[in-house]
């Protein structure tokens, strides 16, 4: 492993170091260093995927399940898409080869009937099915295809814990791809928030992603550093999760700034109203106006 740490800060409200836009993060993995043999020409300008060791159960066959012969745009979205939120998974007691996204039942009702739906229909020419639980403030988009789940082991899902699975090689290749794979990863895993100043009013932005997984965070390092927005970076970080109700380490980016806002909404985007929204909301009126739970407490981060 290799870091180099040009210049740092103190975040005020944590006691780990922050460090600003060049550091470098190098670890030789085992899930990096195999060869994918699902995957041909990964060195050329066309990449092609193999499907021919794709099984498809009868149940595919009769939905008419398709599956991406080559990498695109909205491949990598949904790719971000399922490191943020998503959980790929196979239950021998029921044989249910399971896909789900997770999301607010409230906050990503929209983005998941309105935008998910769409992009795994066009992908793979099936439906989710939607299931909310009020109660919770939960919901899930969810598909059953044995197809799809070995096609997203070959995109290098563990079937299972995502724990440090990297990105895929053919995302880090094409700047498209790049940003289209961090789109989805925002919309799903990270916070657009705006911090109170001193005339009282929250109008400064940040947009903030932690995630547990270190490979994922150091490519999205490497994305920000193509696109030349600047970021802080925040590694092993112990936040207590509530879920778990235990702590956890994390990885934490944060992108400061209208500037850098801005930059992002040009380059990257939103496809989640309840960033877009907000985004709006700033723009319009310089300011958002907050309410509880809104923005992330009192203070707006």
């Amino acid at each position: 492993m290799r870091i180099t740490f040009p210049i740092f800060h103190f975040v005020a409200s944590s006691l780990h170091l922050c460090f600003f836009n060049h550091i470098v993060y190098n670890e030789k993995t085992k899930a990096r260093s195999k060869t994918n043999h699902f995957m041909k020409n990964l060195r050329g300008d066309l990449i092609k995927f193999d499907l021919t060791k794709i099984e498809f159960s009868n149940n595919d066959e009769k939905r008419g399940v398709t599956l991406p012969s080559e990498p695109n745009t909205k491949l990598a979205e949904l790719i971000g898409i399922l490191i943020g939120d998503g959980h790929v998974a196979y239950y021998p007691k029921c044989h249910n080869y399971d896909i789900e996204i997770s999301g607010h039942s409230d906050h990503d009702y929209s983005y998941h009937k309105d935008h998910i739906n769409y992009l795994i229909k066009d992908l793979f020419n099936i439906t989710p099915k939607f299931f909310i639980w009020k109660t919770r403030n939960e919901m899930r988009s969810r598909i059953l295809s044995k197809a799809i789940f070995n096609f997203m082991k070959m995109m290098e899902f563990p079937g299972g814990r995502k724990g440090n699975m990297p990105v895929s090689a053919w995302i880090m290749k094409d700047g498209e791809y790049m940003r289209s794979f961090l789109r989805g990863l925002a919309d799903t895993d990270f916070s657009l928030v705006f911090k109170r100043r001193s005339n009282g009013k929250y109008s400064y932005p940040v947009i903030k992603g932690s995630i547990k997984n270190r490979n994922v965070i150091g490519s999205v390092e490497k994305i920000l550093k193509v696109l030349k927005i600047k970021y802080c970076v925040c590694y092993d970080e112990n936040k207590y999760d509530k879920r778990s109700e235990r702590n956890q380490t994390i990885h934490s980016i944060y992108i400061y700034g209208k500037k850098n806002l801005e930059l992002w909404m040009k380059l990257v985007g939103f496809n989640n109203k309840k960033h877009l929204n907000k985004y709006i909301e700033w723009k319009n009126n310089g300011f958002v106006v907050v309410s509880k739970g809104r923005n992330g407490g009192p203070e707006g981060i």
